[in-house]
């Protein structure tokens, strides 16, 4: 999954954003594949949980506590991905601020339990 994630990737393009990063089940291992991960997620104890899963947090990882609705991205990012977290989100507010911040060729991942789409 993580192999196809990467391919996802524009030329040229190395960040990525992660929208309700939760514990961080994806994050580090997505973080292997690009130069920058955003990781946000809404919850204080989440984060918190996502942090103590390593010793220390590669420098690549940038975790923000906010809600994808509030958060103000900086830059664009060649790939978006919500690993079972978009169904939480206001899509009319989420989806137009995604279009804004993908670079040109960037791509929106859905990762469901069963794979990815």
């Amino acid at each position: 999954m993580f192999e196809a994630l990467r391919a996802l990737l524009p030329p040229g393009a190395a960040r990525a954003l992660e929208l309700g990063c939760g514990s961080g089940d994806l994050t580090f291992r997505l973080a292997e594949h690009v130069d920058e991960l955003v990781a946000i997620d809404p919850s204080p104890p989440m984060l918190s949980a996502a942090v103590e899963r390593h010793a220390q947090v590669p420098r690549n990882i940038h975790f923000v506590l906010s809600s994808a609705e509030d958060f103000a991205p900086h830059g664009k990012f060649g790939l978006v991905v919500a690993a079972e977290s978009l169904h939480w989100m206001e899509w009319s507010i989420v989806l137009p601020k995604l279009a804004s911040c993908l670079a040109p060729g960037g791509k929106l991942a859905i990762v469901l339990a069963r794979g990815w789409v």
